[in-house]
């Protein structure tokens, strides 16, 4: 008797069904699974093969800033590499979407048949006859086509759901800096190279707030900061905040009018971390912000850092981690390329703290990070050139270190610096 009840249990068209299922999601989800992990090793070897020729593109270009024929390859191929880069992530949301549809339905089918397996069944007044048996074919053909039906319908709509739009995805939104001369420009702290130098001639020197000689135009600014503007074309960008607010503020440089506001919304505290309490001489915004001729990056006395658009889209943010730093971290920030550069050092030496940090300017993500054994520090880094090569020279105690900007890698340091370290370094000759 217990024999034939197993028969008729692993006879019955549900149970049928569900093994069926079951075994068509399975086979389902390994396909998937396996164009996922094709699609993330493409991503890895193509793309990590042409961002290195782009790199080396990259170079050249700002070897050859007259060169236009260097940088649309330069543009053509970022472009290239973003795009397929926004496909693959397309792909692996869409892809996880249907593997998780595809597991559920397994375990599902699966739950389902291992009920009907330990049902009784019910008592039959008669052996089925041919037609009976006929129909429950069909009806388990029926409900293993709808369990696929299923599936394919949560793949259409995957498939039809709207993608990632490249229209926004043209030559003026590569990650590569405006071919504009920066010199000709005040892009970061103390202006090109950190000298304080400007290539312009005949400059006003003399101004007067009370008879308003030699003010073309004043303008209140949203929020307060220690910082210094900075200038590329006709946009001047400030950096402001309180302890409930942060943000980037732009303006016209001819007329004085607030463009936009960029807010920056600070990361939320850690258990137990105390609130920021910055000294009033430094205040929630004294970093001075940097730009590259496309994108504006500016970072906050809370480790709190981001990236804007000329037309003040927020383009990536992302915190550091609360300094620990007497003052508050004030040290402002420089750029190599499509690297933003950060000098954060916290604490004292012996803490293991500090660290020079690179990110990639189009992403936000870490391109390098060098451990610095020094002290919490004010000053500036400043990129400059030296003969052929390019370095960055950081101060802080006890050290001057110069590091390779592409890569972090420390070239030199000298034992020189005592007390606390504010002042930035300049290079000449």
């Amino acid at each position: 008797m217990e024999t034939q009840n197993n028969n008729a249990q692993v006879n019955s068209p549900w149970y049928r069904c569900s093994v069926a299922t079951a075994i068509i999601s399975a086979v389902f989800s390994l396909n998937v699974l396996f164009f996922l992990a094709l699609n993330y090793g493409k991503s890895r070897v193509v793309d990590t093969e042409d961002e290195a020729k782009l790199l080396s593109l990259r170079s050249q270009v700002y070897e050859q800033p007259e060169n236009e024929e260097l940088l649309s390859q330069v543009r053509t191929l970022d472009l290239e590499i973003r795009q397929r880069r926004f496909r693959a992530v397309d792909r692996s949301r869409k892809g996880g979407y249907l593997l998780l549809s595809g597991v559920v339905v397994l375990l599902t089918s699966i739950g389902i048949a291992g009920v009907l397996k330990k049902k009784e069944p019910m008592p039959r007044l008669c052996t089925p006859g041919p037609d009976q048996q006929v129909c429950e074919a069909k009806f388990a053909r029926w409900a293993v086509t709808a369990g696929m039906v299923v599936l394919g319908s949560g793949a259409l709509l995957l498939a039809l759901k709207p993608s990632i739009d490249f229209a926004g995805t043209g030559e003026e939104g590569t990650s590569v800096a405006s071919s504009q001369d920066p010199s000709k420009n005040w892009p970061s702290f103390r202006g090109p190279e950190g000298l304080g130098v400007s290539t312009y001639m005949n400059i006003p020197t003399h101004w007067d707030g009370k008879t308003g000689e030699g003010i073309l135009w004043k303008t209140k600014i949203p929020l307060p900061g220690h910082n210094s503007p900075i200038v590329w074309g006709n946009r001047i960008f400030l950096t402001g905040g309180d302890p409930n607010e942060l943000a980037v503020s732009c303006f016209d440089a001819d007329s004085g009018q607030l463009l936009w506001k960029g807010d920056v919304t600070p990361a939320p505290l850690k258990e137990g971390e105390e609130p920021l309490e910055p000294m009033e001489d430094t205040g929630w915004a004294a970093p001075t912000a940097v730009t590259d001729g496309k994108h504006v990056y500016a970072i906050f006395v809370t480790g709190d850092i981001a990236a804007f658009d000329f037309d003040g889209k927020k383009v990536w943010q992302k915190n550091l981690g609360m300094p620990e730093n007497a003052y508050g971290h004030a040290t402002s920030l420089a750029i190599y390329r499509n690297l933003v550069l950060i000098q954060y050092d916290q604490g004292v030496a012996d803490d293991g703290l500090s660290k020079m940090i690179a990110l990639d300017g189009l992403t936000g993500e870490v391109a390098w990070q060098t451990k610095r054994p020094v002290d919490n520090s004010w000053s500036s880094p400043v990129v400059v050139r030296i003969g052929e090569e390019y370095q960055v020279l950081t101060c802080s105690v006890p050290y001057v270190i110069a590091y390779e900007p592409s890569k972090g890698t420390e070239l030199w340091r000298a034992d020189c610096m005592g007390g606390e370290v504010a002042p930035s370094p300049i290079y000449a000759d």
